[in-house]
């Protein structure tokens, strides 16, 4: 019987991800830098999560910051919220990086956001 092609195309993606999973553990193991992957690892994909769950919070602190500030009402609140998504979305894109960096070993250092968490 001949094996149809959908189900070999199936196979290729996870057998992929293992052979790649595989190939990368020793390269875990030999990060040398004083704490386990597994304790790295755990505080960035915690890091990462918290980033990603209050990225959206970004746009009404950031419109009440402008909203305390002097001028056109319309100006600051208008400003305040592309600002917000702005950085709503910087945060977002570090947490995410925070998640990719789990695969690549020795690199569980955050991006730079400031606060590093809103809560």
């Amino acid at each position: 019987m001949k094996k149809s092609a959908a189900s070999n195309k199936t196979l290729r993606l996870p057998v992929f991800f293992l052979s790649l999973f595989l190939g990368l553990a020793p390269a875990y193991a030999a990060t040398g830098e004083g704490e386990s992957f597994k304790i790295r690892a755990k505080r960035s994909l915690q890091r990462g999560g918290i980033k990603m769950a209050g990225a959206l919070l970004e746009i009404p602190i950031t419109l009440q910051e402008y909203h305390e500030k002097a001028g056109y009402p319309l100006v600051r609140h208008t400003t305040g919220i592309f600002e917000g998504a702005f950085r709503a979305l910087h945060r977002f894109e570090s947490g995410l990086w925070d998640f990719v960096s789990v695969l690549l070993p020795g690199r569980q250092k955050a991006l730079p956001v400031q606060p590093e968490t809103l809560f």
